[in-house]
């Protein structure tokens, strides 16, 4: 058993995200931040 795919990976203002629900029907987030750089860092 598996989770079952709530939404498909997509690119928000944020940064990348998708949802899946376990089998007992809790909904996960996985999320992947923007980073921003500046200059000399």
């Amino acid at each position: 058993m598996g989770a079952r795919v709530d939404r498909a990976p997509y690119v928000a203002p944020w940064g990348r995200e998708a949802r899946y629900l376990d089998p007992d029907g809790n909904l996960i987030s996985l999320t992947e931040r923007k980073t921003h750089r500046t200059q000399g860092q």
